[in-house]
């Protein structure tokens, strides 16, 4: 499998920041152990572009920009399903959810994006769902939603503000990301 230092610059395109900034995010995110890298050096070390590591770093940009609170991440990936689990990938956990669509093409297909609200820790996954037809002609398409919240697990510190932030991904890098993991999977089995 591809290290995901190697894999960030192709992620340069849709988050706006030099593939330096992006890996000094990855560091971060080892610092506080909210990704796990082979020690070593070469082939086999470091930390794995897999779907697992990938959706801890998308979290960790929808969830802060700030590299110090780098540890708040694993807040928002315990985030629980709303509901009890995801309806549309079963997933108990917004990390969950987040890996079972990079992990398989026709779920990140599905996204239409992906919004998290830094202050009252939440987000939200919606799913584009069958389309809706109007004598017979595709008219628009039923959005599915699914919420997760904090629910009081790892608390992420709040600083007392008026600004709300709200961050979001649209559903382009997750269908990039979910294609470049199924090639990584193949070029692994040869």
């Amino acid at each position: 499998m591809i290290g995901l230092k190697t894999y960030l610059p192709d992620l340069v395109p849709f988050l706006g920041q030099t593939k330096e900034m992006l890996y000094e995010r990855q560091r971060a995110l080892v610092r506080c152990g909210a990704l796990y890298a082979e020690p070593g050096r070469g082939p086999g070390s470091g930390v794995k572009a897999d779907a697992e590591s990938l959706a801890i770093f998308l979290i960790s940009i929808l969830s802060h920009d700030l590299l110090v609170l780098s540890s708040i991440t694993q807040a928002f990936s315990w985030m629980k399903s709303e509901s009890g689990k995801c309806p549309i990938t079963g997933a108990k956990t917004f990390k969950e959810a987040i890996e079972k669509v990079l992990s398989d093409e026709r779920l990140a297909a599905k996204i239409a994006w992906i919004v998290v609200n830094r202050n009252q820790q939440t987000a939200i996954i919606e799913f584009l769902g069958p389309p809706l037809k109007a004598s017979g002609v595709v008219t628009s398409r039923k959005i599915l939603r699914s919420s997760f919240a904090n629910k009081g697990l790892l608390q992420a510190p709040i600083l007392t503000s008026e600004l709300r932030v709200t961050t979001s991904l649209r559903s382009k890098i997750f269908q990039k990301i979910a294609k470049d993991i199924a090639s990584f999977r193949k070029a692994d089995k040869k």
